[in-house]
């Protein structure tokens, strides 16, 4: 595939590229020259692990199902109390 370098000497990859490897806008890359015309891109060390969310903290953990439905039957309304009478 041939891309072409901007004015500024920005150098784009193609959509198809950051798609298959998730590549995010400001993520940060490093460049190596390995000879005359041919260089190789990697993305940083400190970029390479994906960064884990909380929730996916939470999907990994060994004990399943200790959260339990609360029991809704005596409530009215799902709406919460009110914190002040007027």
């Amino acid at each position: 595939m041939t891309v072409t370098i901007s004015a500024n000497g920005l150098l784009e990859i193609p959509a198809i590229f950051r798609e298959a490897d998730a590549i995010q806008p400001g993520q940060r890359w490093e460049i190596e020259r390995i000879g005359k015309g041919a260089y190789q891109l990697r993305v940083a060390a400190d970029e390479a692990k994906p960064k884990r969310r909380l929730v996916d903290v939470l999907l990994d953990c060994p004990v399943k199902g200790w959260l339990a439905e609360p029991d809704r039957s005596e409530l009215t309304t799902l709406a919460p109390p009110a914190l002040f009478a007027e």
